[in-house]
């Protein structure tokens, strides 16, 4: 009787640690899910955010975790891929939305960078623009003086139209022909003067009584000024006539260009009288011309 007993004492104890080691297991399949071909929690079911791998992260510091931003999945920190929804990370953000992030900031990198760069070029350009504005106020004017009124027989405003305006591009012109004509005279005074250097000569001097004749007509609409206005299209026109037949000649041929020369230093002869005659006529008519064209 007592072997029996302890058989019965043997047998309950097996049970009971039978039983213990089945609700062990039964805990154990309600945290993990039913036991699977892994024998580590099973498959998980279709649908379920977790993949393969959850099993890994677990006993990791949470910490050293974070959870996806598509998936939530939990992934370790560093990994580039989520293993459940495929998504790419860069430090735990999706990729897409760190290209916008970069975006954004670029932009707001480059804005924000013109702003400090302007600021900072604020006062120099300032400086710049205020030393500009001392040196036109400080510069003398190059235009020439403008034509004032003087009491004479004849006043500028009785005068007819277009006689100042005539007097004043008549004298300039005589001016400019009183300076070419001494260069000419320089350049001739050399044994067989180049014909290079008499050709621009003869080119500017017809310009400049191309450009007179119209001053020329403007004042003989004035009676007092009709004999001069005579005197001054006589000159430039024997003036114009020298050019043409000088520059009609070979520039090879020196001699040719050298007789032209002379030919226009002779019409040019009477322009001393002309200047002054200008200048007489201007002091009747109340203008006063600029010094620079009524020297002799």
């Amino acid at each position: 009787m007592a072997q029996a007993a302890v058989g019965r004492l043997r047998t309950a104890a097996r049970c009971s640690e039978r039983c213990a080691t089945m609700t062990l297991t039964g805990l154990t399949r309600r945290f993990r899910g039913p036991a699977g071909p892994r024998g580590r929690g099973g498959p998980r079911a279709a649908g379920d955010p977790r993949a393969a791998g959850d099993d890994d992260l677990i006993g990791v510091a949470a910490d050293q975790t974070f959870s996806c931003p598509g998936c939530a999945r939990p992934l370790a920190i560093g990994q580039g891929r989520c293993p459940g929804c495929g998504s790419l990370l860069v430090a735990g953000v999706l990729v897409r939305t760190a290209l916008f992030l970069l975006l954004v900031g670029s932009v707001v990198g480059m804005i924000g960078g013109a702003l400090v760069a302007g600021a900072a070029m604020a006062p120099r350009l300032a400086a710049a623009d205020a030393a500009r504005a001392v040196a036109l106020a400080t510069s003398a004017p190059v235009a020439a003086p403008p034509v004032v009124a003087a009491p004479s027989l004849a006043p500028a405003a009785a005068l007819p139209d277009g006689v100042a305006g005539g007097l004043l591009q008549v004298a300039t012109v005589n001016e400019r022909l009183a300076r070419a004509a001494a260069d000419l005279a320089a350049v001739l005074a050399v044994r067989n003067p180049p014909a290079a250097e008499v050709a621009p000569l003869l080119r500017k001097i017809a310009a400049e009584v191309r450009s007179g004749e119209q001053g020329a007509r403007r004042i003989a609409t004035w009676p007092a000024a009709g004999a001069l206005s005579a005197d001054v299209s006589a000159l430039y026109g024997a003036a114009a006539d020298a050019a043409a037949d000088g520059l009609g000649a070979p520039l090879a041929d020196d001699a040719a260009y050298a007789a032209a020369g002379r030919r226009m230093l002779a019409a040019l002869d009477s322009l001393p009288v002309i200047v002054a005659a200008t200048s007489e006529v201007a002091g009747r008519a109340g203008i006063a011309l600029p010094d620079a064209v009524t020297t002799p």
